[in-house]
């Protein structure tokens, strides 16, 4: 959801907490695309004032480096940005 939303919606790290007193319930909501699929930052979020702060990536790609590095995985794909206020780099 970041990258569709160009950074606008953050991605959170999920983690389930078993509660011995209460049942969970879990639905899918969200299903991944095929492997070889374009992740892209949808147009609607990207302008002058909003650059795309990701480069396209495939899903693949991005579930071989998140097996790699659980935190911080999209900083493999984020654009440099130069701005007045700040330089970010490719990583």
């Amino acid at each position: 959801m970041q990258v569709l939303t160009n950074g606008k919606y953050k991605s959170v790290p999920h983690r389930a907490v078993v509660n011995q007193t209460q049942a969970r319930i879990s639905l899918a909501y969200f299903f991944l695309p095929s492997p070889s699929v374009d992740i892209v930052s949808s147009p609607d979020f990207i302008n002058d004032r909003n650059p795309a702060l990701y480069r396209p990536f495939k899903l693949e790609t991005y579930t071989k480096a998140k097996q790699m590095q659980m935190l911080n995985t999209l900083e493999h794909f984020t654009i440099a940005q130069k701005s007045e206020s700040r330089t970010t780099t490719i990583t």
